[in-house]
């Protein structure tokens, strides 16, 4: 039994059909009065997606917001400078995520810029950050990073063209969402990809020499999941039952 490891993931996390309509509510226990919604043109513009469906649920909650929809895959530098103007200039207090490991990755680098520095290429390693975040919600659209869970913040410099990491506790969301209704209309090709991020970091902690007894019940349920469902999400994507198994 390893005798000292720490394990960190969201207060609150939750799954299942429908918990998407619980955001606004959770925003307001949050004390949330303005929250920045950061996510991509694309899921912004789908009728009833999940982007509409987060609006709908703060609208009903009464709780204002501001968009925006900048983000591009694998988020650049220039992704979250944008992001955080728009943050200043409509006075907001707090960010909301919506979509896969590029939205939340988008918005947790607004939150470093706007508490720890303008030069968040300064904060690349690990626990760098000496200010909390604002806070932080994540509505995950995708089966495959992880990323509305963890401590990551993986950002592209466009100008050297290298990915860069800020690893700290203060990036976890306080809340993530994981609807698996908001994956049925994921296109196979990027159900297959992203599923297969997800096999793949199922079993790296698994064989890390940094495993715990934590990890390795969690590795060995998600390993068994994916062989159950991966192939069923990718070939029929409505498969309900598939798709929150992936989750």
């Amino acid at each position: 039994m390893k005798e000292n490891f720490d394990f960190l993931m969201p207060s609150v996390n939750f799954f299942g059909k429908g918990v998407i309509k619980k955001i606004g509510d959770r925003a307001k226990m949050l004390n949330m009065k303005k929250p920045l919604i950061v996510t991509d043109k694309f899921l912004r513009g789908m009728d009833n997606g999940p982007v509409a469906q987060t609006l709908a649920s703060l609208d009903e909650a009464g709780v204002p917001y501001a968009i925006y929809d900048g983000v591009e895959p694998n988020p650049k530098i220039r992704n979250i400078e944008a992001s955080k103007k728009v943050y200043l200039e409509n006075d907001c207090d707090s960010i909301i995520t919506v979509g896969g490991g590029s939205s939340h990755d988008a918005g947790k680098g607004t939150g470093i810029i706007l508490t720890n520095g303008d030069d968040i290429t300064k904060l690349a390693g690990i626990e760098t950050l000496e200010n909390p975040l604002p806070p932080l919600m994540a509505v995950n659209t995708t089966a495959g990073t992880a990323s509305e869970l963890t401590r990551h913040c993986v950002i592209t410099n466009e100008k050297t063209k290298l990915k860069f990491v800020v690893v700290s506790w203060r990036n976890v969301p306080l809340v993530s969402f994981n609807d698996p209704m908001l994956e049925l209309d994921v296109p196979a090709g990027l159900t297959a990809a992203t599923g297969m991020d997800t096999f793949v970091q199922s079993i790296e902690p698994y064989v890390s020499t940094n495993r715990n007894e934590i990890t390795d019940g969690q590795c060995i349920e998600a390993i068994k999941l994916c062989e159950e469902s991966l192939r069923e999400a990718v070939a029929n994507g409505h498969n309900l039952e598939a798709r929150t198994k992936m989750v």
